[in-house]
């Protein structure tokens, strides 16, 4: 139990009671757009009832820290195992001493931070700006600002949980690396992933040609890539050489892709 590892850290906590997404309050069923259109857009699905549920509880702690004021502060699913050094890093008020951290995650997946843009937290500890979108809110801190942003966008729930804004276009939101808090979770057992492994197998992205924007395996495709730097082959052949809008998410992913490469590092995360 995480309470059992918080009190072994000496950490204090305060429960807060998770949302089921099949049985939602009266008073909080207005909170949730059942068309889903983020989920849609970004993920081209609905949203199952634990990834329902699971976005609610977030939204509603973003909504408890505005409404009581609170300053800053560190939320852990209870799955999370925060290590010594995330224990180290509460007591001695690390990230709140430094106000251009508003938003900092504790457990990512693998991705690309920008080089040369660290904020040294801890000894062989760093927060790192991120240029992927990190997924997971198992663990993560964040400041009554943020809080608010988040609560703003996050409401009324039509995506999951992480996030409900872009990360790494937030210049306040950081990854500290390495991750501080591990899980017990394996996600096979988890019921959100099994009612999700449903849905996304039937999900079709709304931006998604029948070829993949990204497709290789046809030449005149390739060519139509590199030619639509002036839209024009996609203008009048776009059976052949892709939409418009798609060649412009080509090329968009390709630039990101280079500026990466120039300017970002890898980091490890534990997804």
């Amino acid at each position: 139990m995480i309470s059992s590892r918080l009190e072994q850290l000496g950490l204090e906590f305060e429960f807060f009671d998770a949302i089921d997404g099949q049985r939602i309050p009266p008073d909080l069923a207005g909170l949730v757009d059942y068309d889903f259109p983020r989920g849609r857009r970004m993920l081209g699905r609905s949203l199952s009832d634990g990834e329902v549920g699971c976005a609610l509880s977030h939204a509603l702690i973003y909504r408890k820290m505005v409404d009581e004021g609170t300053a800053a502060a560190y939320v852990l699913e209870d799955d999370a195992e925060p290590s010594e050094a995330f224990a180290q890093m509460v007591k001695q008020s690390v990230l709140p001493q430094d106000p251009q951290i508003e938003f900092a995650s504790f457990f990512y997946q693998s991705l690309r931070v920008w080089r040369w843009a660290d904020r040294r937290v801890g000894l062989g500890i760093s927060a790192c700006r991120p240029m992927e979108h990190p997924w997971s809110n198992l663990a993560y801190y964040l400041t009554q600002a943020a809080a608010c942003r988040l609560w703003d966008a996050a409401v009324p729930i039509s995506g999951v949980a992480d996030w409900p804004v872009s990360l790494r276009q937030w210049p306040s939101a950081y990854c500290i690396d390495p991750c501080l808090v591990d899980t017990n979770r394996d996600a096979g057992d988890s019921l959100i992933h099994a009612d999700r492994s449903i849905l996304e197998s039937e999900s079709v992205p709304e931006h998604q040609e029948t070829m993949s924007m990204l497709s290789w395996a046809t030449p005149w495709r390739v060519l139509g890539r590199l030619a639509s730097l002036t839209l024009l082959p996609s203008l009048f052949w776009p059976e052949t050489f892709g939409s418009v809008e798609n060649s412009k998410r080509f090329f968009g992913r390709v630039v990101d892709q280079v500026r990466d490469i120039l300017l970002g590092r890898q980091i490890q995360g534990r997804l």
